[in-house]
C-alpha cells in the first residue's frame, strides 16, 4: 500500500497562512468586545430605566444605589479658608431630611437675618433668594426630584458662604455671616432645608391657590405647595417675618432711589405720592399674599424683627421648636452677635401724607399680625 505524498508549503505561502489566522482572530476579537460593550450598554439602560420607574412611582430619587450611600450628590470642595470642610450630600442625608421651609412675607423686614440665622444652625440649609416655588413650575417633571432641589439650594448656599467671607474684609458693610457656625454647610444631618425668598413667594403662592379656587371641583390641578410635598415627600412649613409696615414702606421708598445715602434734608423731602403709591402695593399685593397662604391653612410661624432683635434667644428657640430642632447655646450666642443692637427705625425718614397713615392704619386692622404696630410707638 502506497503511502501518501507529504504536503510542504514554501516559506511566502506559511507567512501568508499565519497572517489569515492571525487577521481572523481579531476579527473575532473584536465582534466579541463590541457585543460585550452593546450588552453593558444595554443593561445600564435597564438599570436607568428602572431607577426612573422608581422615580415616577416615589419609591426613590436618588440617582444611587442605596447599597452605596458613600457616593455624594455634590462634591467635596476643600479650601483653605473653610473653619470645616463641607460635607457631601448623600442619599441617607436627603432621605432623613424632614422639613422643606418656605419664607412669606415683605421686602425689608429682616428676612435676609433671619434666614442667615437658620443656616447657621448646624442641621439647617436655607438658600438665600433661590425662588424655589418660582423655578419649581418651569421644571420638566426629570428635575422635580429630591437630588436636583437639594443639589440646587446646597450649592447656592456654599457659593453665598464664599460671599459673606469676602464681605468680611469691606470696612463698615453689615454682614451676615455668623461666626463658628454651619453657614453652608451642615453637621451630618440636614434636618430642614428651604429656600428664603417672602415676598415672591407670597405672591406666587396665592395666584396659585386662587387658581386651584376658580378651577372645576373635578380639576386635577394642584398648587405648587401640594406638588412640592407630594413629589418630593417632605412636609412644607412657612416662616411669616413681620416689621412695623410704616419701617417698611418707608424703606422700600427710600431704596427705590438709593435715598438711604442721601442727606437727611434730601430723604424728608421725598415725594410724598411714591410713599402712598408704595403702601397701597404693599397691602394690595404682600399683605394679601400671605393673608391668602395663611388661609390655605399651612404650619407657619410669626416671627417679628423687633422681637427677635430684643430677645434673641427666646425668639430663636420658637423658630428651632416649630422646625423641630434642637437650639444649641453656642449656635444662640453665635447667631446673637449679627443682630442689631436695636430696630432701625425708617418711617421718620420720609414725608407721609395724612391721608396714607390712615390708609396703613386702617390696613393693619384686618390683620391680626400687625396688631400693636403704630406710626408712633
Amino acid at each position: 500500500m502506497s503511502s501518501m505524498p507529504k504536503l510542504t508549503l514554501s516559506s511566502p505561502l506559511r507567512v501568508m497562512l499565519v497572517a489569515a489566522v492571525l487577521t481572523l482572530l481579531g476579527i473575532i476579537m473584536s465582534i466579541s468586545s463590541r457585543s460585550s460593550s452593546l450588552a453593558r450598554v444595554a443593561a445600564l439602560g435597564t438599570r436607568r430605566h428602572d431607577r426612573e420607574l422608581d422615580i415616577a412611582s416615589g419609591k426613590s430619587d436618588c440617582p444611587y444605589d442605596q447599597e452605596k450611600p458613600e457616593r455624594t450628590l455634590f462634591p467635596r470642595e476643600d479650601t483653605e479658608h473653610e473653619r470645616r470642610a463641607p460635607l457631601a450630600l448623600t442619599c441617607p442625608v436627603i432621605h432623613k431630611t424632614k422639613t422643606l421651609l418656605l419664607f412669606v412675607g415683605y421686602p425689608r423686614s429682616c428676612h435676609s437675618l433671619v434666614g442667615s440665622i437658620l443656616d447657621a444652625h448646624p442641621n439647617m440649609v436655607v438658600a438665600h433668594e433661590y425662588d424655589l416655588v418660582g423655578k419649581w413650575q418651569k421644571w420638566p417633571e426629570k428635575k422635580k426630584t429630591r437630588k436636583y432641589v437639594f443639589n440646587q439650594l446646597y450649592s447656592l448656599t456654599r457659593r453665598q458662604q464664599k460671599t459673606i467671607r469676602k464681605l468680611e474684609t469691606i470696612p463698615g458693610r453689615y454682614n451676615y455671616g455668623v461666626p463658628n457656625q454651619w453657614q453652608g454647610n451642615f453637621n451630618n444631618t440636614i434636618t430642614v432645608i428651604g429656600d428664603k425668598r417672602g415676598g415672591l413667594t407670597s405672591r406666587q403662592v396665592a395666584v396659585q391657590l386662587e387658581s386651584a379656587t376658580a378651577s372645576l371641583p373635578d380639576s386635577s390641578s394642584t398648587g405648587p405647595i401640594e406638588e412640592m410635598q407630594k413629589t418630593l415627600n417632605l412636609p412644607v412649613k412657612f416662616i411669616h417675618v413681620i416689621r412695623n409696615p410704616y419701617d417698611t414702606i418707608a424703606t422700600m421708598a427710600l431704596r427705590r432711589n438709593n435715598l438711604r445715602k442721601a442727606n437727611d434734608k434730601t430723604r424728608h423731602l421725598y415725594d410724598q405720592h411714591i410713599v402712598g403709591t408704595i403702601a397701597k402695593r404693599y397691602f394690595r399685593r404682600l399683605v394679601y399674599g400671605v393673608a391668602k397662604v395663611k388661609s390655605a391653612g399651612y404650619p407657619m410661624l410669626d416671627l417679628r424683627c423687633e422681637d427677635l432683635i430684643r430677645n434673641p434667644a427666646r425668639e430663636m428657640k420658637r423658630l428651632c421648636s416649630f422646625l423641630g430642632v434642637g437650639c444649641p447655646k453656642d449656635y444662640i450666642d453665635d447667631s446673637s452677635k449679627i443682630i442689631h443692637p436695636k430696630p432701625s427705625v425708617t418711617r421718620n425718614l420720609v414725608s407721609w401724607a395724612n391721608g396714607t397713615k390712615s390708609y396703613i392704619a386702617d390696613e393693619m386692622k384686618k390683620h391680626h399680625f400687625f396688631s400693636d404696630y403704630k406710626f408712633v410707638e
